[in-house]
């Protein structure tokens, strides 16, 4: 019986975590874009390609 309340649980709150998680990332500000694409694994120079700014830019924002 709990494994069943947990299963419609899951699954009325699956949309509405979803839809947090997309407005998070589509809020997100360019120094926390930034530091996470820095952990995962870019350079600053592909980082400023995706952030359209400079290298050194994109580190000044990975540092902050």
């Amino acid at each position: 019986m709990l494994s069943l309340l947990v299963a419609f649980l899951f699954k009325a709150l699956l949309p509405a975590l979803l839809l947090v998680a997309l407005v998070d990332w589509l809020t997100m500000s360019r120094d926390r874009k930034a530091k996470t694409l820095r952990r995962q694994g870019l350079t600053y120079a592909k980082i400023a390609a995706r952030l359209s700014c400079s290298p050194s830019t994109a580190r000044r924002l990975c540092l902050a």
